[in-house]
């Protein structure tokens, strides 16, 4: 009850910030305006962007050592099931916010291709956290927006416009860094890179600025959409679009079935063999694997489910521009987590790269959010191509936000 009262609690704060960006016209029976800075209310803001963090490095270092027990395609499977079921005992046990189920074929439709962009969006970023080292596609992820402002011009009915000068100067810094970061791990950095991995970065970049799009474009032919059954329905027709997309990849390595295990049958079997030995008798582990069992990946699981959840209860406690801040100074945070997990010394040109990278990043989400004009609850504000507010990740829930909300 505890629990679930907490949750609550944190549900009304986003409810509230909401009704804030609403502004007079709303009823004044409903809920009040976003709590007023204060002690109390800066540390709940401090405690969720820890957890916020901590559950970020959790999902990104996990899913990184999982690769050596399974493919991408299985691993993303998981990810998204557990997804799913942790939005069903959000929306229907604990009831925290009121589901909405989809309204017609058309929105369906619109859910099933933004679930496949989801899918195949981790599943990529999952195969580059095989191929490469964290901090590696931490920063060539920054590159993101990019490539959600393209496809925003290319495929949005009205187009988009373009950012500000300064805006585009800050896009191409961030993408200065993350070559630079690509090209010293090409010539024997600290990152370990593979053409394969920065091939799947850019896919994932690709369809995580598809997402967005996606996204937007639901958010506005449906404005009564709200983001936690989106988020259900995305994880829950993701399960059989990844399974689908697991099939067609099954030949691709670090993707399919080329992995250490064969996909998700030699991964079933080596959690049967890790958690139910005496059901697998003939059983011999394979030679070098690390022995994770269904505690790891239920933790990975939950850790995906609650960073994106927990970036939209942040979003709920601060203002556009300093969620873009913080979602961008995840960044760094990440890859000086990979480097203390997984080691490697990090060169000067490859630490300039991190930098120039995530500080880009961080000026491209505030001049966004400093330019974008105060609205009501639309899609170009919650979800658009550079963060809530701010244009990775899309919406805070779907994982796009200022500097990105994927892993």
């Amino acid at each position: 009850r505890r629990v679930k009262g907490i949750l609550s609690h944190l549900s009304t704060v986003v409810e509230a910030w909401v009704l804030n960006q609403v502004g007079p016209s709303a009823s004044a029976t409903q809920l009040p305006l976003r709590p007023q800075p204060g002690p109390s209310n800066m540390l709940d803001v401090a405690a969720l962007v820890s957890l916020w963090y901590l559950s970020s490095i959790v999902c990104t270092n996990s899913t990184k050592e999982l690769k050596a027990v399974a493919s991408s395609s299985t691993l993303t499977l998981a990810q998204i099931a557990i997804g799913a079921g942790c939005s069903m005992v959000f929306l229907f046990v604990l009831r925290l916010r009121p589901y909405r189920g989809l309204a017609s074929w058309q929105e369906t439709k619109l859910t099933l291709g933004l679930a496949v962009a989801f899918a195949l969006g981790f599943m990529t970023l999952n195969g580059a956290l095989g191929a490469m080292h964290v901090s590696l596609v931490m920063t060539l992820r920054a590159a993101e927006p990019l490539f959600t402002l393209l496809l925003s011009r290319l495929t949005l009915p009205n187009g988009a416009p373009w950012p500000a000068k300064r805006a585009l100067l800050a896009l191409f810094v961030t993408v200065a860094g993350a070559g630079l970061s690509a090209a010293d791990s090409a010539g024997g950095g600290a990152g370990g890179g593979t053409a394969a991995g920065v091939l799947l970065v850019v896919l994932s970049n690709i369809a995580f600025g598809a997402r967005g799009v996606l996204t937007k474009r639901i958010k506005a032919t449906y404005p009564q959409v709200d983001d936690y059954s989106l988020f259900f329905h995305v994880c829950a027709l993701g399960v059989p679009v990844q399974m689908a997309l697991g099939l067609a990849c099954l030949d691709l390595p670090g993707l399919g079935g080329a992995g250490r295990l064969g996909g998700a049958g030699g991964a079933t079997r080596r959690l049967l063999e890790l958690e139910f030995p005496s059901a697998v008798p003939s059983a011999v582990p394979p030679p070098g694997l690390v022995p994770f069992g269904l505690s790891v990946w239920l933790i990975n699981g939950v850790t995906f489910w609650l960073y994106l959840q927990l970036s939209w209860l942040v979003l709920g406690r601060v203002s556009a521009v300093s969620h873009s801040v913080l979602n961008s100074l995840r960044r760094p945070v990440m890859c000086l987590a990979g480097f203390l997990r997984f080691g490697g010394d990090m060169s000067a040109l490859n630490a300039l790269g991190v930098l120039l990278a995530s500080g880009g990043a961080t000026a491209y989400g505030l001049l966004n959010a400093v330019n974008r004009p105060k609205q009501g609850v639309d899609s170009a504000t919650l979800h658009a191509g550079q963060g809530v507010g701010k244009g990775d990740e899309t919406g805070a829930l779907l994982g796009s936000g200022a500097s990105e909300q994927g892993p």
